[in-house]
């Protein structure tokens, strides 16, 4: 990366005004405990995942056609619920899921949002075993987001119930699926999470240094890119990730927040898998929480799911509870990289 394109001076203005503007107010700016949550789940996936595993390319040779993966998806939410599965079929019937097909750019899928406030659900098909996690994924978007409704925990933990119902549909594709292509489509699915923890880690680390030293120059950067190298003990990735120190010239700090969604959403739904597992009895629970669980605050969720908050205002964990987060997302890559 070329350190003379870097505007210090912007990405210390933009890095500021996310501290002291990213609540809209700059007498309630951030301050670096509440960060630490966010931290500590980052550093579980990058503390556990193998960074070599990223250089594995997944390569999928099963072809499947939309009516399949129509037809897959469709069973796999009626277990979930009834009306999930016929919600799909709705979707499709009056035009709200568009298919177009994959333009390399890096979503798969997304929910937006267009004039008249109704949600449109763009799945781009690569006619393959990824498309029906796309699918199911935006699906599940679709039936627990309400855009008239938007609360700090539907931004920060939106991606919980989506992911585990991606790791919950792939427990029941298994025997409907070649083993292969479904043991690459986690690979795949992990290696994402983990290149944004990676991602994160950066954007934290920017942020703790302003916090802490109150700027970043040449000397401060470099230090990050040794910590990022040591993450992944692998300076090629850690300089395709500090690349992204160049898009902060151009853009604000939103992506801090859009990146931590899925760090939330990995670690609490392996969390959740893992209890499905233990009891698959708690699967018929799926539904009725996650259409119920925005309306409670981030800590009432936390300590819904069983984990013990210590601190509601820091969002503070208890060790044990960490351990838990820990171990359950362990055990998820475990079921892949055995």
């Amino acid at each position: 990366m070329d350190e003379e394109k870097i505007d210090y001076d912007e990405l210390n203005s933009l890095i500021y005004n996310f501290i002291y503007f990213a609540y809209g107010d700059p007498e309630n700016s951030i301050v670096r405990e509440e960060l630490d949550i966010d931290n500590q789940l980052c550093d579980i996936i990058i503390n556990n995942y193998n960074f070599k595993n990223l250089k594995e390319k997944t390569k999928f040779k099963k072809k499947m056609d939309l009516n399949k993966t129509i037809e897959l998806s469709k069973q796999f939410l009626n277990t979930i619920k009834k009306e999930y599965a016929a919600k799909l079929n709705e979707n499709i019937e009056y035009g709200k899921i568009l298919f177009p097909e994959y333009d390399n750019v890096m979503e798969l899928g997304y929910v937006e949002v267009d004039e008249h406030n109704n949600k449109i659900i763009l799945v781009k098909l690569l006619n393959n075993i990824r498309d029906i996690f796309s699918l199911t994924h935006e699906e599940i978007h679709d039936v627990v987001y309400n855009v008239d409704s938007i609360t700090d925990t539907s931004n920060i933990l939106c991606e919980v119930p989506t992911i585990l119902s991606e790791l919950l549909l792939a427990d029941y594709v298994k025997d409907k699926m070649n083993k292969n292509e479904l043991i690459n489509y986690k690979k795949e699915f992990l290696q994402v999470y983990a290149f944004t923890a990676l991602n994160f880690k950066l954007q934290f680390l920017l942020i703790d240094e302003v916090i802490t030293n109150g700027y970043i120059d040449k000397i401060s950067l470099a230090n990050i890119v040794l910590k990022i190298i040591e993450i992944c003990n692998d300076e090629s990735l850690a300089f395709d990730i500090l690349y992204r120190v160049r898009e902060l010239s151009n853009e604000d700090m939103s992506f801090y927040f859009q990146d931590l969604r899925y760090i939330n959403g990995i670690v609490l739904a392996s969390y959740l898998h893992d209890k499905i597992l233990n009891n698959p009895k708690l699967i018929k629970c799926f539904s009725g929480y996650n259409e119920t669980y925005f309306d409670k605050s981030i800590p009432q969720v936390f300590k819904s799911i069983g984990l013990d908050v210590v601190d509601e205002d820091l969002l503070k964990i208890s060790e044990d509870s960490y351990n838990e987060l820990e171990k359950s997302f362990q055990k998820e890559l475990k079921r892949v990289w055995w």
